[in-house]
């Protein structure tokens, strides 16, 4: 799978940066974080957005998607390393008529 990152230039010392996650098994995963722009570290991860999934026991724990939820991990507590509030919706589905 090809990389995919987004980069923008957030403020003189840091850079905003989305992207999906680089394993396969969780390509479903975006991270968003600020990027410190002189070393490239990760500074501050700000969230994570994904399809819920699971660990099925009867298919060798295999990763698995449910695929009409979106879930939310939000790092809003700058002085803590993990997330702070965690937010599950159902995606939109127009009625037909």
């Amino acid at each position: 799978m090809a990389e995919e990152r987004i980069v923008f230039d957030w403020n003189e010392k840091y850079e905003l940066v989305v992207e999906r996650n680089p394993a396969p098994e969780y390509s479903k995963e975006i991270f968003c974080y600020l990027r410190d722009k002189e070393t490239q570290a990760i500074h501050q991860d700000i969230a994570i957005i994904r399809q819920p999934y699971f660990y099925d026991e009867k298919n060798n724990l295999k990763v698995t998607f449910v695929p009409d939820k979106v879930q939310v991990h939000v790092y809003a507590d700058s002085n803590n390393e993990d997330y702070t509030d965690e937010f599950e919706f159902d995606i939109y589905e127009e009625d037909e008529e």
